[in-house]
């Protein structure tokens, strides 16, 4: 737990000197490049990623620890995604398992990192040679998310492993990384909840589980049996809902919208087989939320 709270106080650029230095001392040669830090992997046929920035304006100073194991702060405790750092370095920390590791910079703010990343040909070269790739990214105890990924093989693959339970998201880093790469991925549940604002709270115990399901899957890509499993692009209609909302407590304390400006924070798009079905997802996932807090909306 000490080391994970030492995660949630360091801003990202000092974060990601740590984690360079991090993977230097566990064998790897990582590449520290504008918007990302990428190791290859060193025996173990996966890529794992998380992203190093929180919306938070202020650094993590106080932690307080409640029962049952669950931390959070008056700062924010930036669980997303300081639990996906975490459970990425301390399983190489704990293991042999040396998977390929990206490390990027500004989910928050659209995917910089990744975008970044997927410029780079040679390394974008070396991950589709890999058998799949794994986001801890995801708030939650058990959702598994594949985004526009239809392969259904890789859904059993990981639901039959993990345990975890097949869910809707609007976005993350796996997001240009399977289209560009051309390899499925899935993003797990990290044990965080109510992300973007001071109230988030991290489950260790759920974090910790989420890095046992990490390793079995580490371990299943490493048979001989296990195969490459190919980024299959969903296949439903080209509907969307976009929903714009706001919440007035919590714009003091978010440092910036997670794509829009001005008054009204433009929240993701959700892939839906109808203007229905949208809505119900948006309002699962936006449990504190309201139809009169909905601002506007439109279907693409």
């Amino acid at each position: 737990m000490y080391d994970f709270i030492e995660l949630c106080k360091m801003t990202q650029f000092q974060l990601k000197a740590y984690v360079a230095e991090q993977l230097v001392l566990f064998g790897y040669k990582p590449e520290i490049e504008d918007g990302y830090v990428y190791a290859r992997e060193l025996g173990c046929p996966v890529l794992l990623t998380a992203h190093l920035d929180t919306v938070h304006k202020e650094p993590v100073r106080d932690v307080v620890v409640s029962e049952p194991g669950a931390i959070s702060s008056p700062q924010g405790i930036g669980g997303d995604d300081r639990c996906g750092v975490y459970i990425i370095l301390s399983l190489i920390a704990k293991t042999n398992y040396r998977p390929a590791i990206l490390f990027c910079e500004d989910e928050e703010i659209g995917g910089i990192g990744s975008s970044k990343f997927c410029k780079r040909g040679d390394f974008v070269d070396d991950v589709r040679r890999l058998k799949f790739m794994i986001e801890l990214d995801r708030m939650g105890k058990n959702d598994a998310v594949y985004y526009d990924d239809d392969n259904e093989g890789f859904h059993a693959f990981i639901e039959e492993i993990t345990g975890y339970v097949a869910n809707y998201g609007s976005f993350s880093d796996i997001s240009h990384l399977m289209p560009e790469t051309g390899i499925s991925g899935v993003n797990l549940s990290c044990g965080y909840y109510r992300p973007h604002t001071t109230s988030e709270y991290v489950v260790v115990e759920e974090m910790n589980r989420t890095e046992s399901a990490v390793e079995k899957l580490c371990d299943a890509a490493k048979k001989d049996s296990c195969p490459s499993y190919a980024f299959t692009e969903s296949g439903w209609n080209d509907m969307y809902l976009q929903i714009w909302y706001t919440d007035a407590r919590e714009w003091p304390q978010i440092s910036r919208p997670h794509i829009s400006c001005t008054e009204s924070a433009c929240e993701a798009l959700y892939r839906c087989e109808s203007e229905a079905d949208g809505f119900l997802q948006f309002f699962k996932e936006h449990p504190l939320l309201c139809w009169s807090d909905i601002i506007g909306y439109q279907v693409l």
